[in-house]
């Protein structure tokens, strides 16, 4: 499985914020899109990092300052993935790196957001269809 195929089910959006923003835009912005991590585009919609929430709570209980800018605060080399990158070779990369939302580049535009709950159901729905087909196959249904 492919990270297009994530994208293709989960859809394209992408939830953006600007460097200059504040720490309590990017929370406010968390909070009502239900989210972990935003990526930060300048013009063109240029990836220039990603903020996540884990950004926003060790930031803010360092120095307890709402005026703190994204750019302050967000991760600025990206790891990023493309359309046709395995699925399997992101959750490693997730995992080694320990990060849990990966930017997904098309030809120079940010294509989508893959998560590891996104992989994780991913694999879980492949492997729970491969299961029943199995189960069907050997209990004679399979035609």
């Amino acid at each position: 499985m492919k990270a297009h195929e994530i994208l293709k089910e989960k859809g394209s959006k992408v939830h953006c914020i600007c460097p200059e923003a504040t720490i309590m835009d990017a929370v406010s912005l968390l909070c009502e899109h239900n989210i972990g991590a935003l990526v930060v585009t300048g013009e063109n919609s240029a990836v220039k990092g990603i903020v996540t929430e884990r950004d926003v709570l060790r930031n803010v209980a360092a120095c307890a300052n709402n005026r703190i800018k994204v750019k302050d605060i967000m991760t600025k080399d990206v790891i990023i993935g493309i359309p046709d990158d395995e699925i399997e070779a992101l959750m490693k990369t997730m995992t080694s790196k320990k990060i849990r939302h990966i930017p997904i580049m098309d030809k120079g535009n940010l294509a989508g957001v893959i998560s590891i709950g996104d992989i994780l159901k991913s694999l879980h729905d492949e492997k729970s269809t491969k299961i029943r087909y199995l189960e069907s196959y050997i209990s004679g249904g399979y035609m």
